[in-house]
């Protein structure tokens, strides 16, 4: 807090290049000020934002919205390993494409369920 109904809101992107940071920045400013406070938000790089931070809550929040998370401790030799299908649960299932509708995701399909999702990559 900097002052009387003032407040400064750190962010860290997911990925340095994000497109959504702009927005992102803009919805915490109208979120605060309807809440009745001020808000400036800073951006910062470092430390890098990790899946690690996600907590359970939003891993679980991810999966019922159809998104595959990391799990915790994931790290890059984690990649080509078989992903959990957020609708059935099967593991049977097969990378698309390395990037999805964003950079922090890649696009899967369940070759159980035959549904297409994404998976939050881990960095």
């Amino acid at each position: 807090v900097t002052g009387e109904n003032t407040c400064e809101v750190i962010i860290t992107p997911t990925y340095s290049a994000c497109p959504a940071m702009f927005t992102i920045e803009e919805d915490i400013i109208k979120m605060m000020k309807e809440n009745g406070w001020d808000a400036k938000v800073v951006t910062k790089m470092f430390p890098i934002w990790t899946t690690d931070w996600l907590t359970d809550e939003a891993r679980e929040k991810l999966r019922a919205y159809g998104i595959t998370p990391p799990e915790k401790g994931a790290d890059e030799h984690h990649i080509g390993k078989p992903k959990k299908c957020p609708r059935c649960g099967s593991e049977h299932t097969k990378q698309i494409s390395r990037f999805g509708s964003t950079l922090c995701k890649a696009s899967y399909q369940c070759l159980d369920c035959l549904e297409p999702f994404d998976y939050f990559k881990c960095h």
